[in-house]
């Protein structure tokens, strides 16, 4: 009888982390305005300084700080007031020795001027300006380039292009960025006992949710879905589509056939397409321990249980932990409350359990165990979120403090 060799979560995540360093997506060119969301793939350095002149920050006076040396409320420094540098304009004044320049937010600081001052600690006077505090140098300015220096690396390749980066970007005038096509997944879903949710339901079928559920939760995670199928178990049926599908996509999943019984054949299949391919089969984890992994032309391949709320599981965790890092992304941070545990349970003393859970109130303050078979798809309708219950601690009591991870 064969047995799966199960390895650690933590195993399980480092090989997924140093199988696929060297697989790259492909490119494409879109206007900065459509980019947000996206990994850059490109690296990003300024044409020029950000500011090319000195700005600044607050509506105030421009002064030089030798000339505020020792200024106080109780004794004040009057200096003159020269004239005014117009926001949005270049200005040709130029500070002297015991002389302002009325600069807003903004606005061009002078030559001769090393500091600004802002307007609240000043007195207007008929013959100046009156401060009462002294200046350090480059106080409330930016200096030329304080903020992006020229040919500086402003941003690397595989960010994640957020509504800051596409800032930055705008500030040095890019306006086509290089970015990573959108990860393309196949989902291929197996066994004689699966009919689509187009078809009539008849006594020993069940109606798929693999291919559905799986779909979506991809496109949530940015990925484009070029295959979503459902195959028959056969061997040389689903050898054909999974070997079409490695060379259509980025990642594959095939969900069913990944255990140990007379059809679950989806090893063999990864091994058929490509000797040595599979790395991993088996996870000290439930639900999810027959989970498989294969590297095939340089992609990652996976093989999930045919069971929803394991292959559900599975998906999230480490599914997407391979898609984050052909993306050259750490891993994503997910959304999780603390929270304590309101009635007592034990967990697996084997595996390291990922229990589903639901908060008992709106203040997500406590939670209880969902309970159910992996197979029952109704254990995720009743979750809020899961726990990660390790096997070494695996008595939960009531009380007990968990990070909850929240579903999506």
């Amino acid at each position: 009888m064969k047995r799966l060799n199960l390895i650690s979560i933590e195993e399980a995540q480092e090989r997924i982390d140093t199988q696929f360093i060297d697989y790259e997506l492909e490119t494409e060119e879109l206007l900065l305005t459509e980019c947000r969301g996206r990994i850059l793939g490109e690296e990003i350095y300024s044409p020029i300084n950000v500011p090319d002149y000195r700005r600044s920050t607050v509506d105030g006076y421009a002064v030089r700080t030798e000339d505020l040396e020792g200024a106080s409320l109780d004794a004040p420094i009057l200096l003159k007031l020269i004239g005014k540098s117009e926001m949005g304009h270049l200005t040709d004044l130029e500070v002297k020795p015991h002389e302002t320049v009325y600069v807003p937010t903004g606005g061009m600081v002078p030559a001769g001027a090393n500091a600004m001052i802002m307007q609240e600690y000043t007195e207007p006077k008929e013959d100046g300006v009156l401060f009462e505090i002294s200046a350090s140098e480059l106080e409330n300015m930016i200096d030329v380039g304080g903020d992006i220096m020229k040919d500086s690396l402003i941003l690397r390749k595989g960010s994640l292009i957020r509504t800051q980066e596409i800032g930055a970007m705008a500030s040095i005038g890019k306006k086509i960025v290089k970015v990573y096509k959108k990860p393309r997944v196949s989902i291929i879903c197996t066994g004689d006992e699966l009919i689509s949710i187009d078809e009539d339901l008849t006594p020993g079928k069940i109606r798929d949710m693999n291919t559905i559920t799986l779909k979506m939760i991809a496109e949530e995670l940015g990925c484009i879905v070029v295959r979503n199928e459902l195959v028959k178990d056969d061997f040389d049926a689903i050898l054909k589509v999974v070997g079409d599908a490695v060379d259509e996509s980025d990642l594959v999943v095939v969900s069913g056939g990944s255990s140990v019984g007379e059809k679950d054949v989806t090893a063999d299949i990864f091994r058929t397409l490509e000797e040595n391919s599979v790395f991993m089969h088996g996870i000290r984890v439930k639900p999810g321990k027959p989970t498989i992994v294969a590297n095939i032309q340089g992609k990652p391949v996976f093989g999930l249980p045919g069971h929803p709320v394991s292959a559900l599981n599975i998906f999230r965790i480490f599914v997407r932990r391979a898609l984050d890092r052909i993306q050259l992304q750490k891993d994503s941070i997910p959304r999780m409350v603390r929270s304590s545990c309101q009635e007592g349970f034990v967990a697996s003393p084997e595996r390291d359990t990922y229990q589903m859970v639901r908060f008992t109130d709106d203040s997500m303050g406590h939670f209880v165990k969902v309970t159910g078979k992996s197979g029952m798809i109704t254990l995720l309708t009743k979750a809020d979120g899961y726990v990660l219950i390790r096997a070494h601690d695996n008595v939960v009591n009531t009380g007990d403090v968990f990070e909850v991870i929240l579903f999506d």
